[in-house]
């Protein structure tokens, strides 16, 4: 290299190394200096800007709009075409994570052909793909709603991670899982597109909490009806995170048109989180009354057909004419759906919901009789009050009505005000339940 190529590569390292000089808020030791600059000028190794990445790390362009920065590198090029002094220069800007700079070598639409250019040159510098996520995610990140370009990114960035999911399998799936939120959603784009391989590393995502993961994880599992053997594993699972995934994609999956009354049932009986037991309670209720409206019209289609055959008996004058229209009118009044108190309290104690109300039952609550003067009894309190608490409803339920009907309105009145007390007596934490 002649003198005036090695000084004139020196200035331009020392204005791109200006933001960390002593008195900036971004300065940083000498030392640490001295290793970016011997790298940038070719004479340093990559490994030793590893210890120090963070503190490299700027995250925003110091000097206006990057123009500054990139009108030597853009002059020091012209003279000299220093295509590996460039390559180092593109890892330097990708440990600082400098938006103006990934902007302008690969965001912009014009510039979507030198995504995979930019990228070989960071494998020809042998940067870890841990650094190479980063600026994937980075890419992610910066595309908004309405980017023309940013679907042939996303395309062209899959198409760049799935070649080295498949030459550098376990350095990919390590980058995957250190990576922040829109990396790990990147990660599952890129997983997705060979399902059935990759199927451990998609359900290890199962208890990632962020929404732009499990909207995306939720999304695949859905089309995935042959994995229902791992969902249930999942609904069995110690972990709310992997719970809550698995009951998403079973309600999804029973919505559908399939059964899985029986596991969502079990996980009723076991779940504490107050969200996971409202789900629960609307599937297996939606699910109830579905059933209940089939049996009704096959009732009432029967009860019809009964009516029809009583009709040309009665004609005969027989008593057995008579007995079969007596019943048909009975029949009907059973497909008329009329609920009972005994149907109500039999419901609302179904999947053993009254865990809801524990922290209300820590001591008995006064009695309460019916009007006919018999105790109602815990059962027929608790459904009253069950009838509340798992309906979306605002002011009187109809359902506890018909139980509250059945009541001595001055003892179901002191039993509301005793249960206000214990609630208030509770504070917060009577809330949370």
């Amino acid at each position: 290299m002649e003198d005036s190529h090695y000084i004139k590569m020196e200035q331009t390292v020392d204005h791109l190394l200006e933001p960390y000089r002593p008195g900036k808020r971004t300065s940083l030791p000498a030392d640490e200096i001295a290793i970016i600059k011997s790298y940038l000028m070719g004479e340093g190794a990559l490994e030793l800007l590893y210890p120090i990445a963070d503190n490299i790390k700027l995250q925003y362009s110091p000097n206006g709009n990057g123009e500054y920065e990139f009108k030597f590198i853009d002059a020091f090029m012209d003279e000299y075409n220093d295509r590996d002094f460039l390559r180092r220069c593109g890892v330097f800007y990708v440990f600082r994570q400098d938006v103006y700079f990934i902007g302008r070598t690969i965001m912009r639409q014009h510039n979507l052909g030198n995504i995979e250019p930019f990228f070989e040159d960071l494998e020809k510098e042998k940067l870890s793909l841990k650094y190479q996520m980063a600026l994937a995610e980075m890419a992610c990140d910066a595309s908004y709603v309405g980017d023309p370009s940013a679907l042939e990114r996303g395309r062209i960035l899959r198409k760049i991670f799935s070649r080295y999911l498949s030459q550098r399998r376990e350095e990919t799936l390590a980058a995957f899982r250190g990576a922040g939120a829109l990396g790990r959603w990147f990660a599952l784009t890129v997983l997705e597109q060979n399902l059935d391989e990759n199927k451990a590393e998609i359900l290890s995502y199962a208890p990632d909490s962020t929404n732009a993961v499990r909207n995306r994880l939720a999304d695949i599992l859905y089309a995935k009806k042959e994995w229902e053997a791992d969902i249930k594993k999942l609904a069995l699972s110690k972990k709310l995170g992997e719970r809550e995934l698995a009951v998403r994609v079973l309600v999804k999956w029973q919505k559908g048109g399939a059964d899985y009354t029986e596991i969502l049932s079990e996980m009723l009986e076991k779940e504490k989180n107050a969200k996971l037991i409202k789900l629960l309670q609307d599937t297996l209720s939606e699910r109830e009354n579905i059933a209940m409206a089939d049996k009704n019209k096959a009732s009432a289609q029967e009860s019809a057909a009964n009516g029809k055959a009583d009709s040309c008996l009665s004609k005969t004058g027989t008593a057995n004419g008579k007995e079969s229209t007596a019943a048909s009118k009975a029949d009907d009044v059973s497909a008329a759906g009329v609920v009972t108190a005994e149907n109500l309290i039999a419901k609302m104690h179904k999947g053993n919901r009254k865990r809801m109300l524990e922290w209300a039952y820590q001591t008995p609550f006064i009695t309460v009789h019916k009007k006919d003067g018999a105790a109602a009894g815990d059962d027929y309190m608790q459904a009253f009050l069950l009838c509340y608490s798992t309906s979306d409803e605002y002011g009187i339920v109809k359902d506890a009505s018909i139980l509250a009907d059945g009541l001595k309105e001055d003892e179901l009145a002191a039993f509301v005000n005793e249960l206000y007390d214990r609630w208030l007596a509770l504070g917060a934490e009577a809330k949370k339940r």
